[in-house]
């Protein structure tokens, strides 16, 4: 065995294997036929099933205090944003696009009452796809007056699993901060310096959970001399859309999102998640500093030629010695091994927050009984016309 770890077969197989994923990876991309099936792979990982089952013991954060504005009128949201302001929050986060001007009156009650509370932080949509010209397509009207603002826009589609989240992006030049970077920066500098330090295009969200696990009211709610709303003071308030049944549906599809948290992990129909909700998500995870971090891609593709290259070596090695029991010992490997690593997967992220890329192992490790019969073929060719040395042949 301890041979076969040093001949050429034994890396060549194993580098064979590789070309194989890779082959497979882009008929699989170029073909519309897989399209769907391609699509559903890459919208799972396993990191999936911690946050839909395993990470039952979810806390209430008291930092963020949602705020349902639902769809009321101008007006009545300037008049509930005032009573929010007289309770003293830290930083208030209004993700709603007054794009237009509507009443002259109502636009001026709304413009006051957000100005009640300089670290007001209003929402702006952009275009980071460098094909327009101008990038910000939506923002509050000019008229509103100036207020800090952060971008809204999520990363992935309306149908993909929102995962991750960026910090910051640079378009033309010019840096924008998110909306939650900037409600951060507003909130918590030290928070804010140790996200900047962390010096990442994307951060993975680590999700606490959904509506349920932050204290939300809706606008309505909101009145003097309320005593509930003295919990507001120094804290964040988002002030967005959810509409919520007594029943756990939602009441609209207006801005809701796939998540991991989703109890569904496949075969999903329903999104889970208000966009409210996972920014959030983001802010509490910021608060208090327990990112994810991933692990980088050239660690796991060593990971994964390293399982591949002793898998290999057993199998080259029992079908030397043991050659009518290679498909049964290969796929006891492959179970065993994949088992193995799916336990460190579970238990790394659970108690460092780390995720290891295993998709890339696995895959190795299931096609390689199944590549090393092709190469078995290819050699013994090979050996026939060009004399090619191999241990492959009895």
């Amino acid at each position: 065995m301890k041979k076969l770890l040093l001949t050429r077969d034994t890396f060549f197989a194993t580098v064979f294997v590789f070309l194989v994923i890779q082959i497979l990876e882009l008929i699989a991309l170029n073909a519309d036929i897989f399209n769907p099936f391609v699509h559903s792979f890459n919208d799972f990982e396993l990191t999936d099933l911690y946050f839909s089952k395993m990470n039952s013991k979810r806390t209430l954060d008291t930092n963020i205090i949602i705020v349902n504005a639902g769809n009321l009128p101008r007006k009545i949201i300037a008049e509930k944003l005032s009573v929010l302001n007289h309770y003293h929050p830290k930083v208030i986060g209004v993700d709603l696009l007054f794009r237009d001007k509507k009443d002259d009156y109502d636009d001026s009650l709304l413009i006051s009452a957000l100005h009640e509370n300089k670290n007001t932080v209003l929402p702006l949509s952009i275009d980071f796809t460098g094909k327009e010209e101008n990038p910000i397509k939506e923002t509050i009207n000019p008229t509103f007056g100036k207020l800090p603002e952060g971008f809204i826009d999520l990363c992935g589609d309306t149908v993909s699993t929102v995962r991750e989240f960026y910090p910051f992006r640079k378009v033309n030049d010019r840096t924008f901060e998110s909306f939650d970077t900037k409600i951060i920066e507003l909130f918590d500098m030290n928070a804010f310096r140790i996200l900047k330090a962390r010096n990442r295009e994307k951060e993975r969200i680590n999700y606490c959970g959904n509506i349920n696990n932050f204290i939300h009211i809706d606008l309505m709610d909101v009145f003097e001399n309320n005593e509930q709303l003295s919990v507001i003071k120094d804290k964040i308030v988002l002030i967005g859309y959810f509409c919520i049944k007594e029943d756990g549906q939602f009441c609209s599809f207006e801005d809701i999102h796939f998540t991991p948290v989703n109890p569904k992990i496949s075969g999903r129909t329903f999104p889970d998640m208000n966009g409210i909700t996972i920014h959030a998500n983001i802010i509490s995870m910021m608060l208090n500093k327990n990112y994810i971090n991933v692990m980088p891609w050239w660690l796991s593709f060593l990971m994964a030629f390293i399982l591949c290259y002793f898998n290999i070596a057993f199998l080259i090695h029992t079908f030397k010695y043991r050659t009518k029991w290679l498909h049964f010992f290969g796929k006891a490997m492959q179970l065993v091994t994949s088992i193995v690593l799916l336990l460190l997967v579970f238990f790394v992220f659970r108690i460092f927050r780390y995720r290891i890329e295993s998709t890339l192992a696995i895959t190795a490790l299931i096609l390689s009984v199944e590549v090393l019969d092709f190469y078995n073929g290819l050699v013994v060719w090979l050996n026939q016309r060009f004399h090619f040395k191999t241990v492959l042949l009895h």
